[in-house]
């Protein structure tokens, strides 16, 4: 092999391009690593390899075998194997966050324990959690509550439980019995998704998203607003790092916050996925993922937003069948700036990340929060069910 630098993908998922496309631009030999044979970015990458991803390991050998020595790994949103990432890191020396704290932030239940084991300092998360055991006496819950898995993002599994006779239901579910799920306090709050770099331990702000939700029991985002920055929200986030030692990394963060206070979800060491990379750009004039390949091959980069607009990134969250809205008559009335629709087929109804994802979205900007919410709605009002006949 010749000396072209290698940029090493792990993952590659359609969130994937936007990070080899930058990547290739630049000059570096992409290598890709998914265990989906028909994964985008392994069509994209200049060499690809069908494996398992939760194995550094074995990932590598094939490396080493091949003689191929990544300069750096690209930022992508995956969720459990950004354990493999921080591995690699780790095993190579490259510029970005290790195993352990890849390890915190993917097991929902070290990252909840170390957050409320302060030393007396006081606990960074306040809220009351455990292990869910389905054969536990449960009359002493104080409802409602959450349960969620311990592994896992994109809200799969995640419940909010409303009375002690929903709770026997979901102790009936062989899911439940089966798998590892923690219990929690429920937050009645607005929730935020936070997107920011972290530099030498400092949280450099990005841009702060309100969530539109999926009405209770489930708790999937169908939509956010672009809003200014709250400073308490990011001083917390700041304590938040420093307590479990996080740096060098995007990051990725979603939190409720209720009466002035900040309660942290989760936390996860890369950028944010379903097409958040897109709209993050069109809002600030910043793309994280672009930014952060800059960074860690020590060419110049910006976390800085240059700008904030007012936008909104909707899903299309409908179920059952639909035909879709005619956008190019609808996208300079309703500041449409970008839009993906592939809706082709009887949608399930959402209740994760996994059920919303590939419908597509639409990024509407205006003047103001309250118009792109009303074009908005305007947009999906021009949603047509279709009438079987």
């Amino acid at each position: 092999m010749d000396k072209i630098p290698v940029a090493l993908l792990i993952g590659a998922s359609s969130e994937s391009l936007i990070a080899i496309a930058y990547a290739k631009k630049l000059g570096l030999r992409v290598v890709a690593f998914d265990i989906n044979p028909t994964a985008p970015g392994l069509k994209e990458a200049d060499i690809s390899y069908n494996e398992d991803i939760s194995n550094p390991n074995k990932i590598i050998a094939i490396l080493e075998r091949d003689g191929l020595i990544p300069a750096i790994i690209l930022p992508v949103p995956i969720g459990r194997c950004l354990n493999t990432i921080g591995a690699l890191n780790d095993y190579y020396n490259l510029n970005g966050f290790s195993y352990k704290m890849a390890d915190i932030c993917t097991d929902k239940l070290k990252f909840a324990t170390a957050l409320a084991d302060n030393g007396g300092l006081g606990s960074l998360r306040d809220i009351k959690f455990d292990i869910f055991d389905p054969n536990s006496n449960h009359n002493k819950l104080k409802f409602p509550l959450i349960i969620k898995p311990r592994f896992g993002s994109g809200s799969k599994d995640t419940i909010v439980i409303s009375n002690l006779d929903e709770l026997k239901n979901i102790t009936q579910n062989i899911k439940f019995t089966k798998m590892n799920f923690l219990i929690e306090e429920f937050i009645d709050g607005l929730e935020y998704g936070i997107d920011a770099a972290i530099i030498n331990g400092e949280f450099h702000h990005i841009l702060l998203r309100q969530k539109l939700l999926t009405p209770l029991p489930y708790r999937q985002a169908i939509g956010y607003i672009s809003i200014d920055e709250i400073p308490f929200i990011s001083s917390y986030i700041q304590k938040v790092i420093t307590k479990l030692n996080i740096d060098n990394c995007l990051l990725h963060a979603d939190i409720i916050t209720k009466d002035n206070r900040a309660f942290i979800i989760e936390l996860s060491t890369r950028p944010s996925g379903h097409y958040l990379s897109k709209f993050i750009e069109i809002t600030t004039g910043i793309n994280p993922t672009k930014e952060w390949i800059n960074k860690s091959l020590n060419l110049p980069y910006n976390f800085k937003p240059k700008f904030r607009k007012n936008t909104i990134i909707r899903y299309f969250d409908f179920e059952g069948d639909w035909i879709a809205a005619d956008f190019d008559l609808l996208k300079d009335s309703l500041g449409i700036i970008d839009y993906r629709c592939e809706i082709n087929s009887t949608l399930p109804k959402v209740i994760d990340g996994s059920t919303i994802m590939d419908r597509g979205y639409a990024i509407i900007q205006t003047n103001s929060k309250e118009q792109s919410l009303i074009n908005t709605q305007k947009l999906i009002s021009n949603f047509k069910r279709k009438i079987d006949g």
